[in-house]
């Protein structure tokens, strides 16, 4: 077969679903200490307010494996444009409901969009691509994510200041994209037909799959939560300081995962996994033992090296499944991933009561080493046989 490339609108369509669940957190972060003064008379306002965040992992974790169930029985270019609608309509409510909980509702619908579009774009990457390609997309795909909060950020924070509403309206954006998807080519007749065939599901041979998921969403979001209060005992009270350091770590991993499919053309999977899970190991501990802002900084970027290849070794490990178990896997593979969210403070943060944020670091460290070893036992069953070609077109 001769070898598949996007086209255009592909390419837009994929960064654009990539960058939605970063979208789903950064649009409304600079704007919530407004959102809470103006509910602040509400009864249990402030808690209703963090849960405008708090609720996108709830839909995320139902979504994912929806989607993945989904891709299996229709149309995945339909299943984009469907949601990416639904993802605009339902992100931008927030531009005309007053009330907190069609808030709320509008925030559960726009996070439920979000994890199936993550979900069903990764899924067409393994079905566009193969071999070279398909890593160097998949790279390219994390990357976008990672980065695209380099740009949500700032303009929601000069949307917020026009008014607390007007982050809502970054939403908009989704509804020409889905547009553009019905440019994109459609696959899955084959996939969907074989899933129906072997009469695809979940089994206890998927859950190391899940285990990898669930080991990279601790190592995303878990750090997340604790670096600002390592930051400020070191001495970085500043939040611009902070700010820079935070954005230095999302520039070095989000520069490593868009070379992730130049990398893998000298280097197997295991190799880079490899380097993934030491390197991010090193960063924790690092991060960990830092007691100066140098030292703080520079373990950020030692993680952040490290943190930028995991998503995209899941995503190919993923995609070397069979046809027929890739939207199921991968759809739970992703909830794995954002479930962490919900679960990784309850995980961490009696450990940060007791022994402060080293303990957190040292933990998540000791966690993912474990994780390394459990890959390399199992190295033939994550890296054994030959990548699948894409689907004929």
């Amino acid at each position: 077969m001769e070898e598949t490339k996007l086209n255009v609108a592909e390419k837009i369509v994929l960064v654009a679903s990539a960058a939605s669940v970063s979208l789903l957190f950064g649009a409304l972060m600079p704007s919530m200490p407004k959102i809470a003064g103006i509910y602040a008379t509400v009864p249990h306002g402030p808690e209703l307010v963090k849960m405008l965040l708090g609720i996108i992992g709830i839909s995320m974790v139902v979504g994912c494996p929806f989607g993945g169930w989904l891709a299996t029985r229709t149309s995945h270019r339909a299943i984009l444009v469907a949601s990416l609608a639904l993802f605009g309509v339902a992100g931008a409510s927030g531009l005309i409901f007053t009330n907190i909980y069609a808030l709320l509702a509008g925030r559960l619908v726009a996070g439920f969009a979000g994890a199936i579009i993550s979900t069903v774009a990764v899924l067409m990457i393994t079905e566009l691509l193969e071999g070279d390609r398909r890593n160097a997309w998949v790279g390219i795909f994390v990357a976008s994510s990672i980065v695209s909060n380099i740009v949500f950020l700032p303009a929601a924070g000069y949307l917020a200041r026009l008014g607390w509403r007007m982050p809502f309206a970054m939403y908009l954006i989704y509804l020409p994209i889905a547009l553009l998807a019905l440019l994109m080519r459609d696959v899955s007749t084959r996939t969907a037909l074989a899933a129906v065939v072997v009469k695809a599901k979940l089994s206890l041979a998927h859950i190391p799959y899940f285990l990898l998921a669930f080991n990279t969403g601790l190592l995303a979001f878990v750090p997340a939560i604790y670096i600002p209060f390592l930051m400020h005992n070191v001495g970085v009270v500043d939040p611009v300081k902070l700010s820079i350091g935070l954005a230095a770590q999302t520039l070095v991993s989000g520069s490593l995962s868009a070379i992730y499919g130049r990398a893998r053309k000298r280097i197997d999977i295991f190799r880079a996994m490899t380097f993934a899970y030491l390197v991010v190991a090193l960063g924790l501990v690092l991060l960990g033992c830092s007691t100066s802002v140098v030292g703080a900084y520079l373990s950020l970027v030692v993680f952040g090296l490290g943190l930028a290849w995991q998503l995209p070794n899941l995503y190919a490990i993923l995609g070397g499944l069979p046809e027929a178990e890739r939207g199921p896997v991968l759809g739970a593979a992703n909830s794995a991933f954002y479930v962490t969210m919900l679960i990784g403070l309850l995980i961490f943060e009696p450990v940060y009561e007791k022994f402060g944020t080293a303990g957190v670091f040292i933990g998540l460290a000791v966690i993912n080493l474990a994780m390394y070893g459990f890959v390399v036992v199992g190295r033939r069953f994550f890296t054994g046989g030959p990548e699948p070609k894409a689907l004929e077109t």
